[in-house]
């Protein structure tokens, strides 16, 4: 993504940890909402988590995140917070960031 920002705001990635076989992740900022969820679904409302809330970097939510149900809809989770831990990669400097 080189040095990216989105609708003001910036763009981070966790990249699959090798051998792992696991999915690259993105948070990203769209129509009023943080995004979190797998990079092919960047800078789409497609996401697996979104909170409402105008921070102007994602480790400075405050409410509360919704996350994806397994029947498609969403449910608040106020034990979901974002917080500067583990290999996030600002694309313009690095941060630790983790979605819990």
């Amino acid at each position: 993504l080189g040095s990216c920002r989105f609708n003001g705001r910036p763009v981070y990635v966790k990249p699959a940890k090798e051998g792992a076989g696991g999915t690259n992740m993105a948070i990203w900022w769209m129509n009023d909402k943080w995004h979190v969820g797998i990079v092919t679904a960047l800078f789409s409302p497609a996401a697996s988590a979104f909170c409402e809330d105008p921070a102007m970097d994602v480790c400075n939510v405050v409410a509360t995140w919704h996350v994806s149900t397994a029947g498609g809809g969403w449910t608040k989770d106020s034990a979901t917070t974002c917080r500067r831990a583990g290999p996030w990669i600002k694309t313009d400097a690095e941060v630790d960031l983790e979605i819990r």
